[in-house]
């Protein structure tokens, strides 16, 4: 979880939301920190289903709200797109769980 944390959450993050000084020049450094880590994760999905293994764990769940965000942005989306990344992608984001989770989100912000 601590590379999640420090190599995939941070980038990820400031791509999706970081406004203010210097924010083209921070979201630029932090699609480039991402493409590299997408290409990581490309590899390693190729060798297995999840990231962790072959078993879906805390690895997988970790990603799923930054990565819905990313998917969901214009610049970002192709990094999503190679084959074992999207693979993971649909497969993750098509539980069940995950899909009740954005309906009941989608409902709230409906009522908000």
């Amino acid at each position: 979880m601590k590379m999640e944390e420090e190599r995939f959450d941070s980038p990820s993050n400031i791509v999706t939301s970081y406004k203010g000084v210097n924010s083209i020049l921070m979201k630029k450094m932090s699609l480039e920190e991402l493409g590299e880590m997408m290409e990581i994760y490309e590899n390693t999905l190729g060798k297995s289903r999840y990231l962790a293994g072959d078993e879906f764990t805390l690895a997988d769940l970790f990603h799923l709200p930054s990565v819905h965000n990313l998917v969901n942005i214009t610049h970002t989306a192709p990094l999503f797109a190679s084959p074992n990344l999207s693979r993971w992608w649909n497969d993750i984001s098509s539980r069940h769980s995950w899909k009740k989770l954005l309906q009941i989100r989608q409902e709230y912000l409906k009522r908000n």
